[in-house]
C-alpha cells in the first residue's frame, strides 16, 4: 500500500530562483503563455477530466473489427525500465515516461522512438526501506497535456529525493522555459506544515485547470512523516498553492488513488480521495470543512487568490475501522459520471468511489455527504453496495445502453477477483441506483488493470470493455482482453478477444485508447500497440439500427469510403436477419479516393435481443468488413429480472451485504406490475416497483437487496415479481453467516542467529485465516533492506478463505558483521491491528 503526504504553500509569486536537482536554475516569474481555456478539457489519465475512462469516438474499434485477422499487436517497443504511468497520445506522438526518469516520444503506428530524453538520476526507494514501489522512482504519475500549447506536464523525482514539476513540448520533448519547478514549501491551509519531499510519492494522474497544473502526493509505503498534498504550478512556472488534507504533522491521509487522476466537473474545482489518516472527532457536515480528511472523498475549490479550499467531503461512518485494517478508501480514485444518463432532478451530478474495503459508493457529487450525517450516524450517500473485493485502481463508466459502471476487484465473493458490470437505473422511489448485472467468467488477480471502455458513441452494441488480465500478482503471464460492454442474458461478460503481453501486467496502469488503437504498458515497461493496418482500401462506420419488433423491420444505410482507387465487385451479409438492398452505385464499380458506396440494410429480427451481422465488400482481391447491429423485441410486454440468482456469499452476524437488481420491461408494449413478493429476513429489499405501477417499453427499475444475518447458518430466499401480461420472474437468494475472518501469523519473531558474512539462511512463517469467513489482505509490507529479503509474495488484495494458510519465505544474507533488524507487516479485514513479523540476525 502506498499512501502519501502533502502540504500547501500559499505563494502567489516567487521572485527568487530555485535550484533543481539537475543544477538547473528555475525561474518562476516568467511571462504567461496561451493555454487551454477553462472549457477545453486537458489530455490526461482516464479519457477525460471526469475520470470516466470512456473513449466514445473509437468508431473503428468494433466487435467485428477487433475479432478480424487484421487486428492485433502492431508493435512492442523495448522497455527502458520497469514501472511507467499510462501513455498519452497528442499530435501523432505517443508519450511515455518511466521509473528511471526517461521520457520518450513514439510513433503511435510503429512504436519507433522519435525522441528520447533522460532527465536525472532517479530516486532509490530503498533509501526509505520501500520495496513495493520499485528500486527506482522517476516519473510515476500520469502526466497532463495542454491541448492548445501541446505541452506535457509531469512530476519526476531525483536521486536526492527532490520532486520537480517539468514541462515539455510533446513534438520534441524539449523543455519549456521556467521549468523544472521544485516542489517545496508550506501548506497555506495548515501553517507550519512543510512538504517533506523525500517522503512523498507523486502517484495520481495530474490535472490542468485554468492554466494551473495540479499534482497530488502520497508517501512511499507509509514510511516517514507525511500528509496528503495537492500542489498547483502555473503554466508559467510558478507555485500557486499548496494544500494539505491533515491539520497535524504525521496525520497521514495520503493521496495515491491507485494511480487514478484528480478529476473535475467545473473550471475551478476538483475531486480526490485520500487514504488512512485522521477523521473528525465526531459527526461533521460539509459546511464544517474539517482539517482531518483521512479516508475521504474531497472536493477542492480554487479561490480568487489561487488557494485551495475544502468545499465538500465524504468520509465513511466506519473510517476508524478502515484505519485499523489499513483499508484505504483512497486506494481507488473517484469517477464523475456522465450526466447522460447518470442524473435525476434531485441528483444532477453523481460520482462513484470504491477502495480496499470493497464497498461501492454512489455519491451526489454536489453534496458528498460529510461524516456520519446519515440515519443513526451512518452514511448520507445515495447508495452503498457491497462489499465486493477491494479495488486498487478505479471504475470506468459507459454512457451507452442506459449506463454501466465497470470495475476489477481483487477478491469477489467466492475468493477470486472479477471484472464486474453494474447497470444504472432509478428505483421505484426515484432514487438512482446501481445493480450488479454481470461479471467475467475467469478470475482476475491483484495486479490486473482498471478497465476502460471504447465505443462509436452511445449505442449498446458498440461498447467494448478493455482490461489487462493477469492470473497472479507480478506474473509474466498477462493479456489485454476485450469484453462486450453489455452482459449476456445469463450475466456473463462475453470475452471478444485476448492478446498476450510478453512481459506480464504492470499494476495500477490502465490501457489507453486513441486513434482506433489500444496502448498498454507491460510489467517491465514494454509499450504495446494494438490495432489494425491503417492502409485499408475502404473505411466505414458501423451501422446501428433501431430496436425492432419481431416480425417487423427497420432500415438504414451503410456507407463505405474509398481511400484510393479500388474495384468493388460484390457485397454480402453474414446474418439473414440483415438483408442488403441495391448498392449505389451498382456493382461492379471502380471508386476513386473519396468516393462512396452506399448499401441499404434491412433488419428483420426473428430472435429477441441484440443481433449483429458482418457486411463484407469484396475489394480488389480481399474483403473489407464492417458490423451492423440491431435489437429485436417481442411485440407485447415482457418482464425481466436480473440477475436470475444472487449469492451474498459469506458474512457474519451484525454485518450486512447489499447488492442491486433490475426489474425491466424488455418488450415493446407497456407492462403493469400485478404482484411483488419480497424476500423475508435475513433478506430485505428497498425500491421495488409497487403493484399497479407501469413500466414502459425498455424501462428499467433498479432495487437494492440486503442480507443481514443475526445468527450463524445458511439462508435462502426468493424475490418474485409478476404481471398479467408479460409473465412472472424470480430471483433466488442465498447467503451464509459464520464467524468473521481472523488472521493468524506464526511465528511473529524470527531470529536467523549468527550467519557468516556472504552466507544465506532461509526461514519461513505462515499467514492463516482461522475465522469462519474469507478475509482480505489489506497490507503486506515485506522487508527490503538490512540484509533481509522476501522470496515469496503475499499480495495486497488477496482473499484467504477460512482454514487456508500461506507460507512466506525470507532470506538473511549479511554483507558485513553486526546485528540486523527488519520486519514484515501484515494487515487484513477483521483485524484489530497490524501484525508485525520481527526479523533479526547477526553477521559474523
Amino acid at each position: 500500500m502506498i499512501r502519501g503526504a502533502q502540504r500547501k504553500l500559499s505563494v502567489l509569486v516567487i521572485a527568487s530562483c530555485l535550484v533543481g536537482a539537475l543544477g538547473v536554475v528555475v525561474t518562476t516569474a516568467t511571462a504567461p503563455r496561451a493555454s487551454a481555456a477553462a472549457s477545453t478539457p486537458s489530455i490526461g489519465y482516464g479519457a477525460d477530466q471526469m475520470g470516466t475512462s470512456w473513449f466514445p469516438g473509437q468508431t473503428q474499434l468494433t466487435h467485428q473489427a477487433i475479432s478480424g485477422a487484421s487486428f492485433g499487436q502492431l508493435f512492442a517497443t523495448p522497455a527502458r525500465a520497469k514501472g511507467a504511468p499510462q501513455p498519452l497520445l497528442d499530435q501523432g506522438v505517443l508519450l511515455t515516461e518511466d521509473s528511471k526518469n526517461v521520457i520518450s516520444g513514439l510513433d503511435p503506428t510503429t512504436g519507433a522512438v522519435t525522441w528520447r530524453h533522460h532527465l536525472a538520476v532517479p530516486f532509490n526507494s530503498n533509501a526509505l526501506g520501500c520495496g513495493s514501489s520499485g528500486a527506482t522512482v522517476g516519473v510515476t504519475g500520469t502526466p497532463v497535456i495542454d491541448p492548445v500549447t501541446h505541452v506535457e506536464y509531469f512530476v519526476y523525482k531525483t536521486t536526492t529525493g527532490q520532486n520537480l514539476m517539468d514541462a515539455r513540448h510533446d513534438q520534441t520533448g524539449t523543455e519549456v522555459a521556467g521549468f523544472p519547478v521544485a516542489i517545496q514549501g508550506q501548506a497555506a491551509n495548515v501553517p507550519g506544515v512543510t512538504f517533506n519531499s523525500i517522503a512523498q510519492l507523486q502517484r495520481p494522474g495530474l490535472i490542468l485547470l485554468g492554466g494551473v497544473v495540479y499534482a497530488a502526493f502520497g508517501s512511499h509505503c507509509d514510511r516517514s512523516t507525511y500528509q496528503g498534498w495537492v500542489v498547483g504550478v502555473s503554466e508559467a512556472g510558478t507555485i500557486t498553492t499548496m494544500w494539505s488534507d491533515e491539520s497535524r504533522v504525521g496525520g497521514a491521509a495520503g493521496i495515491w488513488q491507485g494511480g487514478g487522476a484528480l478529476v473535475s466537473d467545473g473550471p475551478q474545482t476538483m475531486l480526490l480521495s485520500t487514504g488512512n489518516g485522521d477523521e473528525p472527532a465526531g459527526p461533521a457536515s460539509a459546511a464544517q470543512a474539517p482539517g482531518q480528511l483521512g479516508n475521504a472523498v474531497v472536493r477542492l475549490t480554487v479561490g480568487i487568490d489561487g488557494s485551495l479550499h475544502t468545499s465538500d467531503f465524504f468520509i465513511p461512518y466506519d473510517a476508524p475501522y478502515l484505519d485499523t485494517i489499513d483499508g484505504d478508501l483512497g486506494s481507488g480514485a473517484p469517477v464523475l459520471l456522465p450526466t447522460t444518463p447518470f442524473s435525476t432532478a434531485a441528483h444532477p451530478r453523481m460520482a462513484v468511489e470504491i477502495g480496499k474495503e470493497g464497498y461501492l459508493y454512489l455519491l451526489d457529487a454536489q453534496n458528498l455527504g460529510g461524516y456520519a450525517q446519515g440515519a443513526n450516524g451512518g452514511d448520507a450517500v445515495i447508495e452503498r453496495l457491497g462489499p465486493f473485493g477491494g479495488v486498487w485502481g478505479k471504475p470506468a463508466a459507459f454512457g451507452g445502453a442506459g449506463g454501466y459502471v465497470y470495475l476489477v476487484d481483487s477478491s469477489s465473493i467466492g475468493g477470486a477477483g472479477r471484472l464486474l458490470a453494474f447497470k444504472y437505473g432509478v428505483d421505484a422511489n426515484g432514487r438512482p441506483s446501481l445493480a450488479q448485472v454481470g461479471q467475467s467468467a475467469s478470475a482476475f488477480a491483484y495486479g490486473s488493470s482498471s478497465p476502460i471502455v471504447t465505443s462509436a458513441a452511445t449505442p449498446a452494441g458498440s461498447g467494448i470493455v478493455w482490461v489487462v488480465w493477469t492470473p497472479q500478482t507480478n506474473s509474466q503471464v498477462a493479456e489485454l482482453r476485450a469484453y462486450d460492454a453489455v452482459p449476456a442474458p445469463g450475466g456473463t461478460l462475453t470475452l471478444l478477444r485476448s492478446f498476450p503481453l510478453a512481459d506480464g501486467a504492470q499494476k495500477m496502469t490502465e490501457p489507453l485508447a486513441a486513434g482506433s488503437r489500444v496502448y498498454v504498458v507491460g510489467l517491465t515497461g514494454i509499450v504495446y500497440g494494438f490495432g489494425a493496418p491503417v492502409n485499408v482500401p475502404l473505411t466505414a462506420d458501423p451501422l446501428f439500427l433501431p430496436t425492432t419488433k419481431l416480425g417487423g423491420s427497420s432500415t438504414g444505410t451503410l456507407t463505405f469510403v474509398a481511400t484510393g482507387t479500388h474495384t468493388l465487385t460484390s457485397v454480402s451479409s453474414s446474418d439473414p436477419q440483415f438483408t442488403l438492398g441495391q448498392t449505389a452505385p451498382g456493382l461492379p464499380v471502380t471508386l476513386a479516393k473519396g468516393q462512396t458506396l452506399q448499401i441499404p440494410v434491412t433488419f428483420t429480427p426473428t430472435v429477441e435481443g441484440q443481433q449483429a451481422s458482418v457486411v463484407s465488400v469484396q475489394v480488389d482481391s480481399a474483403p473489407v468488413s464492417v458490423g451492423v447491429e440491431g435489437t429485436g423485441v417481442v411485440p407485447g410486454p415482457e418482464l425481466s429480472l436480473s440477475p436470475r440468482a444472487l449469492s451474498f456469499g459469506g458474512s457474519s452476524p451484525g454485518h450486512s451485504v447489499v447488492s442491486g437488481i433490475t426489474v425491466a420491461n424488455t418488450g415493446s408494449a407497456p407492462l403493469t406490475i400485478t404482484s411483488v413478493v419480497a424476500p423475508s429476513a435475513p433478506f430485505s429489499s428497498v425500491g421495488l416497483p409497487a403493484v399497479g405501477s407501469v413500466l414502459q417499453p425498455g424501462q428499467l427499475v433498479t432495487a437494492s437487496l440486503g442480507f443481514a444475518p443475526t445468527a450463524y447458518g445458511l439462508f435462502t430466499g426468493t424475490l418474485t415479481v409478476g404481471a398479467v401480461v408479460g409473465g412472472t420472474a424470480s430471483i433466488t437468494l442465498s447467503g451464509s453467516a459464520a464467524t468473521p475472518g481472523q488472521v493468524s501469523v506464526n511465528p511473529t519473531k524470527i531470529n536467523f542467529g549468527t550467519v557468516p558474512v556472504g552466507t544465506t539462511v532461509t526461514k519461513t512463517f505462515t499467514v492463516s485465516n482461522i475465522g469462519g469467513t474469507s478475509m482480505v489482505v489489506t497490507k503486506s509490507q515485506p522487508p527490503v533492506a538490512n540484509a533481509f529479503r522476501a522470496t515469496s509474495a503475499l499480495p495486497e488484495g488477496i482473499a484467504i478463505p477460512p482454514g487456508q494458510t500461506f507460507t512466506e519465505t525470507v532470506t538473511f544474507t549479511p554483507a558485513s558483521t553486526g546485528t540486523f533488524h527488519d520486519k514484515w507487516v501484515v494487515n487484513s479485514t477483521g483485524s484489530k491491528s497490524a501484525v508485525q513479523v520481527q526479523l533479526s540476525g547477526t553477521g559474523a
